[in-house]
């Protein structure tokens, strides 16, 4: 029988998977978090200082107006719905530095 630390492992491996290949084929992901939902251009998943996974993207959900626009460290974690959406994006945004995320360890990044 499956205990709730294996199912949330098994999550953990699916969502990875999932932003990975967001980053690879640069498409836009929904999620739906704590924080809300929001609309983000995906830029680099890895590892902070404590070993947690995070996401550095750029939210594309609301106008720059509204003051909710722009870079964001996400925490990735088994509460959050991740669905890629049909748009993608050209290039990495104005401001994003490969290798200077602030992640310990990188999986993937634009």
């Amino acid at each position: 029988m499956m205990g709730l630390q294996d199912f949330a492992i098994l999550i953990s491996i699916a969502m990875s998977k999932l932003i990975v290949s967001a980053i690879r084929d640069r498409r836009v992901l929904a999620i739906r978090c704590d924080r809300g939902e929001r609309r983000v251009e995906p830029h680099a998943f890895g590892h902070d200082h404590l070993g947690k996974p995070v996401l550095v993207c750029y939210d594309v959900s609301t106008p720059a107006a509204a003051g909710r626009r722009g870079w964001s460290v996400l925490p990735v974690n088994e509460r959050m719905d991740i669905a890629p959406q049909d748009e993608c994006f050209a290039r990495a945004r104005m401001g994003y530095r490969r290798d200077d995320t602030g992640l310990c360890s990188v999986v993937e990044q634009v």
